[in-house]
């Protein structure tokens, strides 16, 4: 994975609390359980009557939402969001690259072009090529 998009989600998105959106899940789906004057959620039941089935559907319930989820180190994180980091991204790294190609212009157009300053930004703009196309093929 693209070390800068890696940074970029640790530092600015919370990752997905699974089990919590599990519990969440169930409980927005099925109605709770009434024993008198005492109410349960559904989520409770299940986790603490059967939690074999609890972990069960957990592990279902991240794999269901694989297409809305991404998985980085163990963690999931709003896939969308990612997408967004990632398209900033490479509009930044677009925009540096146009910037070198200026520059390039500008050193090339001089009577005396510096052909080792040229040769640097020219390497630069292939990393910079390089990890948009990495970039673009991650996600």
């Amino acid at each position: 994975m693209n070390a800068t998009l890696e940074t970029r989600i640790l530092e600015e998105l919370s990752a997905i609390d699974v089990e919590e959106a599990y519990r969440d899940m169930l409980d927005d789906r099925y109605e709770e359980a009434r024993i008198g004057y005492l109410t349960f959620s559904p989520s409770r039941i299940v986790e603490e009557l059967d939690p074999t089935a609890f972990r069960c559907g957990l592990s279902d319930y991240a794999d269901s939402n694989s297409d809305s989820w991404f998985e980085l180190d163990g963690e999931y994180y709003d896939w969308d969001k990612v997408k967004e980091i990632r398209n900033e991204i490479v509009r930044e790294l677009e925009d540096e690259d146009y910037d070198l190609e200026q520059e390039i212009e500008d050193l090339t157009g001089e009577e005396e072009p510096d052909t080792e300053e040229i040769n640097k930004l020219s390497k630069r703009r292939q990393e910079i090529l390089a990890e948009i196309k990495e970039l673009e093929s991650e996600i």
